[in-house]
């Protein structure tokens, strides 16, 4: 399943600080926007990422990922006290103890300790080096362990919480099949449920040594939140699911029939199953409803009755469970709510607002936003910045069910397989959604490469896929401006050089560099090559190879379920059969594209 190295550490018990109770005493603005105060860094963009309480809960440490600072906010009294320049693309941060944290930042791959005894003073105690692109920290619930997942390096790393302080550190890693993102400990903090940040996968480790004992499949995708039941009994996981056979009509995308918002929920004992069906044992409690959708789901919360809390990103909301799942309040909030903290009293709850650099402070039992916090000054917005406003927005879909992060998480792809009609009309031919990573240097666009203009492109996936209201030019140019900045998928080491650079000549020796010309391993014209759609069709532009290994499946319809199967059973546009020295050769060049 993977290779560990290094071993844990026996497990520390740290005794954690006793919480006070905080009541809310802040009163609701009569405008908010106008009251939003500005923090003390000058103007620039933060973009909000992760939220953690401090000590008895006045005071809430945000991680801003684009200007890699931490911003210290005393919500009590409603403003920003402190903000530290602390990395270069802060990603999560969790509390540690009483009067310590654990950041992550994702560009500069390191797991960094502070002190915040004082917190308007953070104070770095250590930097550690992890596997690279980290996503996500969680402790499990003794604060004996750390896990980090790592979203493209595809690796969890675990260190004993004495590594964090040892001079030198011997974590365990363990490679993955997926991309991960969200991940949490079960109630023992003896195993790690990991989800896949893109598609519907679940991987289940265990300890001593690391190890992946299960692999699942759930149906769905973009799983951003994952959480334990109160009890612990049962796995909650936000996600997105699109229906087989569905079509992005109007009516389909009204009803509830393309795709669905939702919270599932599944036992903890079928999940560590490898024989279980996810899909039959499970159950479901939907987010949003006909004429008022709930786009994109951004994470998960459980309160000690066991009520959930579900920022729902795409229309700037907040729902609260009111009822175990049968009825939701929702609460407007800023631009994009990505992260979540809730007062030890569970009175107050604060919400990362990413798309506008903001915290909402929520009255949970009101439900309602009685002040909404500013980071700091803001630069004027440019073009890309509109844009990426317009990427996350799912109020601009038919009912707001869906934006194009909803298929396009993170500008890569969900994986899944949609018949939006730009291949020409709804005839049942599925396609496979491709990556926007690295597009701006891979025209022309769409399957069939009809479409010569990425503008265009943005026009017509919106009116076509989303069934709102049309983008104007200048709309579609700054949705286009900022897809154009989304980089490549990262070039992931061979873990094998020689065996890659073997790869790459055969690459060329059987030509398939004709179609798949470097550097970006595409060309701007079509070619038969052997597939065919339902509707017939033969000619196809083909994708970039750029990022290939971090797809679940392959060919336009997906036909493909492994890099291997594209040679082995599909024999791929090769001139002759491979042997299996060759095929290895082959695979481990492309994986590191």
């Amino acid at each position: 399943m993977g290779r560990c190295s290094g071993r844990v550490m026996a497990q520390v018990l740290l005794a954690g600080a006793v919480c006070c109770v905080v009541a809310l005493t802040v009163c609701v603005p009569e405008t908010i926007a106008e009251e939003l105060e500005q923090g003390p860094s000058g103007r620039r963009h933060r973009r909000p990422a992760a939220l953690a309480l401090l000590g008895t809960g006045r005071h809430v440490v945000v991680a801003n990922e684009r200007s890699g600072s931490l911003s210290v906010l005393d919500w009590l009294a409603g403003r920003v006290v402190a903000e530290q320049d602390i990395g270069r693309a802060l990603v999560d941060v969790v509390p540690w103890g009483g009067d310590k944290l654990l950041a992550l930042d994702g560009t500069a791959h390191e797991l960094i300790v502070l002190s915040a005894a004082e917190p308007e003073q953070l104070e770095v105690l250590r930097r550690i080096r992890v596997a690279e692109h980290p996503a996500m920290v969680r402790l499990n619930p003794q604060q004996t362990l750390v896990a980090v997942a790592s979203l493209w390096s595809q690796t969890v790393t675990v260190l004993s919480t004495a590594d964090l302080v040892d001079e030198f550190p011997r974590p365990e890693s363990v490679e993955l099949p997926f991309c991960p993102r969200a991940c949490v400990w079960n109630s023992d903090g003896g195993r790690l449920i990991v989800a896949d940040a893109f598609g519907g996968r679940l991987a289940v480790l265990e300890l001593s040594p690391l190890r992946v004992t299960t692999l699942q499949k759930v149906p769905g995708h973009n799983i951003r939140g994952l959480a334990p039941s109160h009890d612990g009994d049962r796995l909650l996981l936000a996600q997105q699911y699109v229906h087989d056979n569905s079509e992005t009509s109007r009516d389909d995308i009204h009803w509830g029939t393309l795709l669905n918002n939702m919270v599932r929920t599944v036992s903890m004992v079928d999940v560590a199953n490898p024989d279980a069906d996810l899909r039959d044992r499970s159950r479901t409690l939907f987010l949003g409803d006909v004429e008022r959708g709930g786009a994109d789901p951004a994470g998960l919360l459980v309160r000690s009755n066991g009520k959930l809390i579900v920022p729902l990103a795409g229309v700037n909301e907040v729902a609260i469970d009111r009822s175990l799942g049968f009825e939701w309040k929702r609460v407007a909030v800023g631009r994009r709510p990505t992260a979540l903290a809730l007062t030890p009293d569970e009175a107050t709850l604060l919400v990362a607002n990413t798309l506008d650099d903001s915290v909402s402070v929520i009255d949970v039992a009101a439900g309602q936003e009685v002040q909404r916090i500013a980071l700091g000054a803001a630069p004027e917005l440019t073009a890309v910045d509109r844009g990426e406003r317009l990427f996350y927005d799912g109020t601009r879909s038919h009912d707001a069910w869906l934006s194009c992060q909803s298929c396009h998480t993170d500008g890569h792809t969900a994986g899944i397989l949609i018949d939006n009609s730009t291949d020409g009309g709804f005839d049942y031919t599925r396609k496979r959604t491709l990556s926007l990573r690295g597009i701006a240097e891979t025209g022309p666009y769409a399957w069939t490469g009809a479409v010569k203009s990425l503008k265009r492109q943005m026009q017509i996936s919106t009116e076509s896929t989303m069934r709102g209201e049309p983008l104007t030019d200048e709309q579609a140019a700054d949705l286009a401006a900022y897809v154009e900045t989304l980089p490549a998928t990262p070039r992931i080491a061979a873990a094998r050089p020689e065996v890659a650079e073997a790869g790459r000549k055969l690459f060329r020796e059987l030509r398939c560099d004709r179609c798949h010309a470097e550097p970006e391993y595409t060309t701007p014209l079509t070619y038969d090559v052997g597939l065919v759609d339902e509707a017939g069709r033969k000619q196809f532009n083909p994708p970039s190879l750029r990022g290939v290994r971090f797809q679940s499946s392959w060919f336009h319809d997906g036909r493909a379920k492994s890099l291997e199967a594209v040679f082995r059973k599909f024999e791929h546009q090769l001139p002759r059969k491979l042997s299996d020295a060759e095929l290895d050769r082959l695979v481990e060049f492309l994986r590191g594209l």
